[in-house]
């Protein structure tokens, strides 16, 4: 599809389609995230420690500013494997309520720097064109995302602050998208770990705890993954909250 001689895919998914909702849903719950850690600093004592035996980000020294987006997502759905392509980078315009993402809390303002009037839709339109600037027939666009397998979901690894504000304004976005390995729906079976019942994924004789089971077993679901079973370990309680821990403490830096 061309748009002011701009060659472009549009991957602009249906939000009727169960398996999008649930994307959008789970890309929700890690912004969520996201917004309860900066606030851990106004958390009373009792409560930040509940967090913290749950798992959850307690780190008032060093502070919170997002979790790192494709590490979140590793954790997240354990077998998605980056060191697989299934297609190439393209730029592609995508829904930007699918994209996993996060900014930081501090920027590198001059303080010299003359107060002005900022239009999001011109900062938008901006940013868009920028994606299609080549050199010497080479695109220059740092907007890298993973496209996970076939699920409607993506992760930004270069251009991760831009997305809140397409997200706050509802725009359609364009980004430099590669399509990694994520396993088929038939390859994969859920497993209920009693007596705790915590969920895990299984592939390939492979079993990994799911740390987020409320909003990724419903993306699995929805994908096809059809075949389920139960075990027990006592351990798995121990093994989740190791995992949310890794999940979350995993910040974004400058």
């Amino acid at each position: 599809m061309e748009e002011k001689n701009r060659e472009f895919r549009v991957e602009l998914f249906e939000w009727t389609d169960p398996l999008v909702r649930a994307c959008r849903d789970f890309v929700a719950f890690k912004d969520a995230i996201d917004m309860n850690n900066r606030a851990v600093g106004v958390y009373s004592l009792t409560f930040r420690k509940i967090r913290k035996f749950f798992g959850c980000y307690d780190d008032l020294k060093r502070g919170a500013t997002a979790i790192m987006p494709f590490h979140f997502l590793q954790l997240a759905f354990p077998f998605t494997d980056s060191s697989k392509c299934t297609e190439e980078y393209q730029i592609k315009q995508i829904r930007p309520q699918l994209v996993l993402s996060g900014k930081y809390n501090t920027y590198n303002m001059s303080l010299c720097q003359e107060p002005c009037d900022v239009f999001p839709d011109i900062i938008m339109n901006g940013l868009d064109d920028a994606c299609f600037e080549k050199s010497d027939g080479i695109l220059k666009t740092e907007t890298k995302y993973f496209k996970i397998g076939r699920l409607p979901l993506y992760v930004a690894l270069e251009g991760k602050n831009r997305v809140s504000l397409y997200k706050e304004f509802r725009q359609c976005m364009f980004a430099n998208v590669k399509t990694i390995y994520f396993p088929e729906s038939y390859a994969m079976t859920l497993v209920k770990v009693k007596p705790f019942n915590v969920w895990m994924v299984e592939y390939c004789g492979c079993q990994k705890i799911l740390p987020f089971s409320r909003v990724t077993l419903p993306v699995l679901r929805a994908y096809g993954v059809k075949k389920e079973k139960t075990q027990w370990g006592l351990s798995s309680l121990l093994k989740l909250r190791k995992q949310k821990k890794a999940a979350v403490n995993y910040q974004m830096r400058r």
